[in-house]
C-alpha cells in the first residue's frame, strides 16, 4: 500500500481508513469505481473525518437533487407578494435580472470551496479552514448561521408546500377560503411524510428528487405555453416599466425591497455542498451539480417569471386573490382548469422540493454536532449505518419545521420574520466564508490548486463580488416592507438573528468553547 501521511486521528479512525484501502486493493469497493473511491477516502481524510455515510449520490443524482431544492420558478411564482408591492411587475423583472446574475459570483465561489473540501459542513468548515486567524471562534460563528439558515430554510420550503394544497382546493371550489390553520395541518402532514422518507434510507429521496428534476424542467412548459398563448397581456413595455412601492419615496429602495422575494427563489444553491459525503466523486460532482442547477433554474424562472409578470392585467386583483398567491390569479386568466393543473404540478415539485431541503438541513446540522458545534451533539451526530441519514437530526428537523408553522397560528408576520432572518443568516454564512477565502489568498493559504473544479485567476475577482453583493442584500434584507411601522408590520428578521447570534455567541463563551472542536485542527497537508 502506497505511503501516506498519518493522521491525527484515534486508532479507530486509522482502522477504518485501512480497511476502506484494503477493501479498494480487493476489488471489494461497493461504491462505484475504485479509484473514484479511493480519491474520495483520500479527500475526506485530508479533512480528518471518516467516512459516515455511503456513496448513493452520482453526478445526475446530485444534480436532480440540486434542482429540486432549487425549484426557482416554483418559488420564485410563490414569492411575488413583497414585489408586487414594492416595484410592481416591472421591480420583479429588473432586480431578478440583477439578483440571477451577481448570485453568479456566490454560485462559482461556493462551487470551488466545495471542491477543495467536499464535507457536510460547508460554510463553517471552509471558514476554518480558510481563515489564518480566529480559525475557532469564526467557524463556530459561521456554523450557527448555516444551522439557523438551513433549519430556517426547511421550514420556510415546507410551509410553502403545505400552503399550495388549500389553494388548490380553492380553485376546485370557489366558495372555499383556506385558513392559516388549515394550511397549518397540512403543513403538520407534510412533515410526517418527511419524517417517514428521510428517517429510513437516503434511496427513496434520490428516486423522488430524480421524478421531481423531470417535472421541474418540463413543468414549466405548460406554463409558459398557456400564460403566452391564452391569458390576456398588457402592453409589455408596460410590464417592466411600471413601477409602484408601498410608501417608499425613493423607487430604487422600493425595488430593492420588493426583491426578497427572487432573493429567496435564488438561493439554496449550497444544498449539494452539504450532501457531499454521500456523493460519489464528490470534489467534481458536487461544484458541477451547483453551477448547472443554479443556471438551469435561474434561466427557466426567467422565462415564467416574465411571462407571468406579462399575464397580471390587475395587480390589485391579483394580491387580493383569495388562494393568497398572485401566480394562480395571473394562471385562473388563462383558464380555470390551466390553473387547477398547472397549480398541482407545482405542489408536486414543492413536496420534492421540502424533502429535499429537509434531507439537506439535517446532514448539516449533523455535521456540525460530529465537530460538536450544538447542544446533544453527540445524540445529534449519530449515524448508526451508513446506508442510514443522520436520524436524530431529520427528527430534530422536522421537530423544528413544525414549531415554527406553529407560530402562523399566532402572526404571518412572525413566519415571514423567520423567512427574513433565514436570508440574512446564510448570506452572512456567505459572506464570512468569502472574506476568509480572500483573507487566506492575501496571506498565501489559500490552495486552489486541490480543486478539481478550479476557478483560476477569476477567483478572487468572483470572491470580491460574491462578498460585496452578500453584504449589500444583508443592508436591504433587514429593511421593513414600507418606511411607516408598528409591531404588525415591522420586519422581525434582523432582531431574529441578532438575538441568536447573540445566544451563539454566549453559549460558546460559557460552554461550546471546551467542546467544539475547530475543524482545521484535523486537517492534514
Amino acid at each position: 500500500m502506497a505511503s501516506r501521511t498519518k493522521l491525527p486521528a484515534s486508532e479507530e479512525v486509522e482502522m477504518s481508513y485501512n480497511s476502506h484501502v484494503r477493501d479498494i486493493q480487493r476489488g471489494n469497493s461497493t461504491q462505484g469505481d475504485g479509484g473514484i473511491h479511493e480519491r474520495d477516502e483520500r479527500e475526506i481524510r485530508r479533512m480528518g473525518k471518516l467516512s459516515q455515510y455511503k456513496r448513493v449520490h452520482r453526478g445526475r443524482t446530485i444534480f436532480a437533487t440540486s434542482a429540486s431544492i432549487q425549484a426557482s420558478w416554483q418559488v420564485s411564482l410563490a414569492s411575488l407578494t413583497p414585489g408586487l408591492l414594492n416595484g410592481r411587475t416591472a421591480g420583479i423583472f429588473w432586480s431578478f435580472i440583477f439578483t440571477a446574475i451577481f448570485a453568479l459570483s456566490n454560485v462559482f465561489s461556493i462551487a470551488e470551496y466545495t471542491s477543495i473540501a467536499p464535507i457536510n459542513g460547508g460554510q463553517y468548515h471552509w471558514v476554518s479552514e480558510f481563515a489564518p486567524r480566529y480559525k475557532k471562534p469564526l467557524s463556530y460563528l459561521t456554523g450557527w448561521w448555516s444551522t439557523i439558515a438551513w433549519q430556517s430554510t426547511a421550514a420556510g420550503a415546507t410551509f410553502l408546500a403545505g400552503s399550495f394544497i388549500p389553494s388548490l382546493a380553492a380553485l376546485f371550489y370557489p366558495d372555499y377560503v383556506p385558513t392559516p390553520w388549515q394550511n397549518n395541518l397540512c403543513v403538520f402532514a407534510l412533515v410526517l411524510l418527511i419524517l417517514a422518507i428521510n428517517a429510513t434510507s437516503t434511496k427513496p429521496l434520490i428516486y423522488i428528487q430524480m421524478i421531481a428534476m423531470v417535472v421541474l424542467f418540463i413543468g414549466w412548459l405548460p406554463v409558459a405555453g398557456c400564460l403566452a398563448g391564452l391569458a390576456p397581456h398588457p402592453p409589455f413595455s408596460e410590464t417592466v416599466t411600471s413601477f409602484t412601492s408601498s410608501g417608499w419615496s425613493n423607487l430604487g429602495i422600493a425595488v430593492l425591497v420588493g426583491q426578497i422575494g427572487n432573493v429567496y427563489a435564488l438561493t439554496s444553491f449550497d444544498a449539494a455542498a452539504h450532501m457531499a459525503e454521500e456523493v460519489s466523486n464528490a470534489g467534481r460532482a458536487v461544484p458541477l451539480a451547483i453551477v448547472w442547477s443554479y443556471c438551469g433554474n435561474a434561466a427557466v424562472a426567467f422565462v415564467v417569471i416574465t411571462l407571468t409578470m406579462w399575464s397580471i392585467p390587475d395587480v390589485d386583483a391579483a394580491l387580493d386573490s383569495s388562494t393568497g398567491f398572485p401566480f394562480i390569479y395571473a394562471l385562473q386568466q388563462a383558464g380555470q382548469r390551466w390553473a387547477q393543473a398547472i397549480t398541482a404540478i407545482i405542489v408536486l415539485i414543492a413536496f420534492a422540493g421540502c424533502t429535499g431541503c429537509n434531507a439537506a438541513a439535517s446532514r448539516e446540522m449533523a455535521a456540525f454536532a460530529r465537530d460538536g458545534g450544538l447542544p446533544g451533539s453527540k445524540w445529534l451526530a449519530k449515524v448508526t449505518k451508513s446506508t442510514h441519514p443522520p436520524r436524530n437530526s431529520v427528527y430534530v428537523t422536522c421537530l423544528i419545521t413544525a414549531a415554527l408553522t406553529c407560530i402562523n397560528f399566532g402572526s404571518t408576520i412572525a413566519f415571514n420574520a423567520i423567512i427574513s432572518g433565514q436570508l440574512i443568516a446564510l448570506n452572512a454564512s456567505y459572506a464570512l466564508t468569502h472574506a476568509c477565502a480572500l483573507w487566506a489568498r492575501l496571506t498565501g493559504k489559500y490552495r486552489p490548486e486541490i480543486a478539481r473544479f478550479n476557478l483560476g485567476r477569476y477567483g478572487p475577482v468572483a470572491n470580491v463580488v460574491a462578498l460585496c453583493y452578500d453584504l449589500f442584500l444583508i443592508v436591504f434584507l433587514a429593511f421593513p416592507p414600507a418606511p411607516e411601522v408598528d409591531a404588525a408590520s415591522l420586519n422581525w428578521g434582523p432582531l431574529i438573528f441578532i438575538v441568536t447570534t447573540l445566544f451563539a455567541g454566549i453559549y460558546y463563551v460559557a460552554i461550546g468553547r471546551g467542546l467544539y472542536r475547530d475543524p482545521s485542527k484535523d486537517i492534514v497537508g
